[in-house]
């Protein structure tokens, strides 16, 4: 069953990841799906957390792209078996798997990204021909200590992994020529003329507008100062 130092490693990363998406102005395009079970080749999963993104993968049996997975008692072989299961089983539809390892005697969170990679073949086999395979590969790797993460850390979401397309960047509005000044006419003194009524805001049929996302689309980047603040909220909510 699982525990408060499970819960609190995925959850809060979790928590942060939607918060980035829901600044980007992209919570209707892509969302957790936590609790669902996807049938491998012999046997089905559900991951601690799992996101898919719907205009791409409207169907509820698609695959999501980001899966997390945490483990505290759980050993390190079955951790990786995990990653290793999401992304083969998937052929390649789970984009990226981050795994979260927590050691509660150390106070230590081990974290490591996995993705579908070039792997050399040590041997040449039936289902490997050449040198070169595709299969479940660590592409990054970082400890935190407590609070307190390597120098330079840094962890990045890549946009197309998760959107399953390129960010779009909204062109900055090219600023409107201003008029040239029309000279002004001679008043009659015949005839006088009633000022216009002013238009009330109301009776404006332009639409207001929407408000822009607080982020343009792009990779999702969590900083070194995140890390550190990501492990002290996972220590202060399982303690």
């Amino acid at each position: 069953m699982p525990g408060p130092h499970h819960e609190a490693a995925g959850g809060v990363f979790g928590t942060r990841l939607d918060t980035e998406i829901f600044q980007m102005g992209l919570q209707s395009d892509c969302a957790r799906l936590d609790g669902t079970t996807y049938q491998g080749r012999s046997n089905g999963k559900q991951a601690d957390l799992a996101w898919r993104p719907y205009k791409f993968r409207p169907d509820e049996k698609d695959w999501p792209t980001f899966i997390i997975e945490c483990a505290v008692s759980q050993s390190y072989k079955s951790l990786i078996n995990t990653a290793h299961w999401w992304l083969s089983n998937s052929e390649g539809q789970v984009k990226s798997v981050l795994l979260i390892a927590v050691d509660k005697a150390e106070r230590k969170l081990n974290l490591e990204f996995w993705e579908m990679g070039p792997v050399q073949n040590r041997y040449e086999l039936r289902d490997r021909p050449g040198p070169i395979s595709t299969l479940p590969k660590m592409v990054e790797k970082l400890e935190i200590l407590g609070s307190k993460a390597p120098k330079g850390a840094s962890l990045t979401l890549k946009f197309q992994n998760i959107f399953l397309r390129p960010p779009v960047q909204s062109p900055s509005p090219s600023p409107s020529p201003s008029p040239s000044p029309s000279p002004s006419p001679s008043p009659s003194p015949s005839r006088s003329r009633s000022p216009s009524p002013s238009r009330s805001p109301e009776s404006s049929s332009e639409p207001a507008p929407s408000p822009r996302p607080a982020k343009k689309e792009g990779d999702i980047v969590f900083t070194r100062k995140d890390l550190q603040e990501y492990a002290r909220c996972v220590w202060n909510h399982a303690s």
